[in-house]
């Protein structure tokens, strides 16, 4: 799907929401929240915030999939076709970040416009995407599973079951209190499976992914564990 452009994205995200009010009101109800969180910015001033601009056009795009995959028909269609971790989010994750509330939105919301998220791990993500895909693994990055649900990525192996990943750099004294803080959010979006992966900058991860993937195939629901990638 082409990208919205700021100048659009208004009209597009007005479109989705006038879909999902017929379709399914939840999903319009958080539409409409981030309508109106971009309601007074004029388009010069959205042009300058790519990082919002994508965010808006990833809501639309996850918005148009999961009221499309509504029909039945659409919906086998689309199992056909997706990857276990793409099936996981629109099946799983997205209908349960729209039907609940999300408790870090109004803090996550204001710190993008305020453009206060540097990416610094994204390239470790793209980094990670490549080699899963290289060792026949499949992964999805999503805002939302980042931003919402402390979650970088989501990795399948063989066995296509969703690992939730999440890349921390917290030096050990850190590590606890980051661990019970991601596995408590985790716990309460339903994610049943998850690795903390505490790495160093300094040190190549190849063989983490592989280590990743083996997790996905054999962690059993309910656990929650960290992986460092340095041993």
């Amino acid at each position: 799907m082409p990208k919205i452009p700021a100048g659009q994205i208004k009209l597009e995200l007005e479109s989705v929401i006038a879909t999902a009010t017929r379709l399914e009101p939840q999903l319009a109800m958080r539409l409409r929240w981030f309508s109106r969180w971009i309601n007074d910015k004029k388009t010069g001033l959205l042009t300058k915030k790519p990082l919002v601009i994508d965010i808006l056009n990833e809501l639309i795009l996850d918005a148009k999939i999961w009221l499309l995959i509504k029909d039945p028909k659409q919906r086998r269609e689309f199992l056909q076709e997706a990857t276990p971790t793409e099936q996981y989010w629109y099946e799983i994750l997205y209908p349960a970040w729209f039907g609940q509330k999300d408790p870090k939105m109004t803090t996550w919301t204001k710190k993008l416009m305020s453009e206060q998220f540097p990416k610094s791990d994204q390239a470790l993500v793209d980094q990670s995407i490549e080699e899963i895909h290289s060792q026949d693994g499949t992964s999805f990055f999503n805002y939302i599973l980042d931003l919402a649900m402390a979650t970088d990525l989501l990795l399948s192996g063989s066995q296509n079951k969703a690992l939730s990943l999440q890349l921390t750099t917290n030096a050990p004294s850190l590590l606890a209190r980051k661990q019970t803080d991601w596995e408590k959010t985790l716990i309460s979006w339903g994610i049943v499976r998850g690795v903390l992966l505490s790495y160093d900058p300094r040190h190549p991860m190849s063989k983490s992914v592989s280590s990743l993937l083996l997790q996905s195939n054999s962690l059993s629901e309910g656990c929650y564990i960290v992986v460092n990638s340095t041993r």
